[in-house]
């Protein structure tokens, strides 16, 4: 009889035992944390801060979760028949099929020196990825990084892209640098191109430009979501209304007579543009169809040698960047916040042999002076 009733009392403390609680059920009753930071955090590892750690492990204890001995020694088995990876990968996602197109690429060539510099400062590893219409897809690359274990991600400046790319970003710890027209991921590092531009606009004042003509792409426009625009229009409106220029958005349609409407109805004595901008007019107006007229640049990265124009230091978006993953990871913050996080890094500004000093009225009173 007593083995009887120790069997039935068996059978019925199994019965009360509570279902298994996985790593990812957890984490979601924990606050919402992915399933590697409760991995961390319940090993005791780094990259998890103290106040996330407690509260894993609070919710651990609440819910009654085991670790499995045997799923432990199945992967301690398979980690050491297996080479170790020493360093945490980060993705470097850029809009070229090849990491050798992306090189050709002045800005991105820059923001990889950068992003690999402070990557390996953190001890971590940065790896490229391909994200091009026709090619890579962003589900397919989200496949390919949640298959690698890779759970953090930099968008480096999509200049031809429309549409924000659609990654499971629960899984990452991501930032965007430069694609201010994308909705995601909500993190965002920029150029600060408003006081860029305005103090763009007082240098080639000084210089004795009083016409100051803003041309972008549609394209470039969206990308840094409009703040030359309001850097430039923002000075202009300090200016003598006679010498306000309306800023030119170059399409796919604009014809050469429109172009050069443009620059004879207003009175045009310099240009502020960026390269694509400059290209797209070279091909309106031909060779020396800008004789005369100053010339600077939104940004001079990829600008002709000894153009004079504004100094965005890619180096330092992409630092920051990485610094932003870092802060993000010992957080264990993955996904999208609830607001947009803007940094914006301070730009610099060269004058250059594009933009010589032009002698007005004014400058010449000063001069006699």
């Amino acid at each position: 009889m007593a083995r009887r009733r120790d069997g039935a009392s068996g059978a019925a403390s199994m019965k009360r035992e509570s279902p298994l609680v996985t790593m990812a059920e957890l984490g979601r009753r924990a606050g919402g944390y992915h399933q590697s930071t409760v991995s961390l955090a319940l090993r005791d590892r780094p990259g998890v801060s103290p106040t996330v750690r407690s509260l894993i492990k609070k919710a651990a204890r609440k819910f009654g979760y085991r670790r499995d001995p045997l799923l432990d020694a199945f992967n301690l088995h398979r980690v050491k028949g297996l080479p170790r990876r020493a360093l945490e990968e980060i993705a470097f996602v850029a809009g070229f099929a090849t990491k050798a197109g992306m090189e050709a690429s002045p800005q991105h060539m820059a923001l990889w020196r950068g992003a690999d510099a402070a990557a390996r400062m953190a001890h971590c590893r940065l790896e490229f990825f391909p994200l091009v219409p026709g090619g890579m897809t962003a589900r397919r690359l989200d496949a390919v990084l949640h298959a690698r274990g890779i759970e953090a991600m930099i968008l480096a400046e999509f200049e031809d892209a429309d549409e924000t790319p659609q990654f499971t970003w629960d899984r990452f710890c991501a930032v965007r640098v430069g694609c201010a027209h994308f909705d995601a991921p909500g993190h965002l590092v920029v150029g600060d191109l408003l006081h860029g531009t305005r103090n763009a606009v007082r240098r080639m004042r000084a210089l004795g430009y009083r016409r100051i003509g803003l041309v972008t792409t549609e394209v470039r426009g969206r990308l840094r979501s409009d703040d030359a625009r309001a850097g430039v229009l923002y000075e202009q409106m300090r200016s003598a209304a006679d010498e306000r220029v309306t800023p030119l958005a170059l399409t796919e349609v604009t014809t050469r007579q429109a172009m050069k409407d443009w620059l004879r109805v207003q009175r045009v004595d310099a240009l502020l543009a960026d390269t694509d901008a400059y290209r797209r007019v070279g091909t309106l107006l031909g060779v020396g169809g800008l004789r005369g007229l100053g010339r600077a640049w939104l940004d001079v990265t990829a600008a002709p040698a000894g153009a004079a124009g504004i100094v965005v230091d890619h180096e330092a978006l992409a630092v920051q960047a990485i610094e932003q993953i870092a802060v993000l990871r010992r957080l264990g913050k993955c996904g999208l916040p609830g607001e947009v996080a803007v940094m914006q890094v301070p730009v610099g500004w060269r004058d250059g042999a594009t933009l010589p000093p032009r002698k007005t009225k004014e400058r010449a009173a000063v001069n006699r002076r």
